[in-house]
């Protein structure tokens, strides 16, 4: 017996980052016109008002949200991904061990939909959130990612 109804249909004509990961991945667009205009499209959205320090609007949540948006879509890091990255690194995890910076986001479920993190604590969200993030770019084994461990540990 076959479905009823394709399961990838909500992926169809879709431009979240998700989504063209799924329309890429699992359906094979990738090569086409529609979907490059598509993925243009979005990738210039989620780099849009990036700041030369490498947030967006000076929010972690922000930042993190467009990052991982890039990760789905643009995959490789590049100089904003990095700047983004680095700022991210440089106001979670302080040079020293008192905290320089408080995250003072409300994070609620909506804030966190679309994202694979779940809510809590806003502090530890975002520290878990920037390991991920520098991890899956390619920078698990930096140094200022092995001492953040190291600081989360103490």
């Amino acid at each position: 017996m076959g479905l009823l109804f394709s399961p990838f249909r909500v992926f169809e004509a879709n431009r979240s980052p998700a989504a063209l990961y799924a329309r890429s991945k699992w359906l094979g667009e990738a090569d086409t016109p529609v979907w490059r205009h598509d993925f243009n499209e979005t990738v210039s959205g989620l780099l849009k008002g990036q700041e030369e320090a490498g947030s967006w609007n000076q929010s972690a949540l922000t930042t993190i949200r467009r990052l991982f948006g890039l990760h789905l879509t643009v995959r490789d890091a590049t100089r904003p991904i990095m700047r983004g990255l680095d700022w991210l690194m440089d106001r979670i995890y302080p040079r020293s061990r008192l905290m320089t910076q408080n995250l003072r986001e409300e994070i609620t479920s909506e804030a966190l939909r679309g994202l694979p993190f779940s809510t809590g604590r806003s502090d530890l969200l975002a520290r878990g959130a920037t390991l991920f993030l520098r991890s899956i770019f390619g920078r698990e084994n930096a140094g200022d990612v092995l001492a953040a461990y190291d600081w989360l540990v103490d």
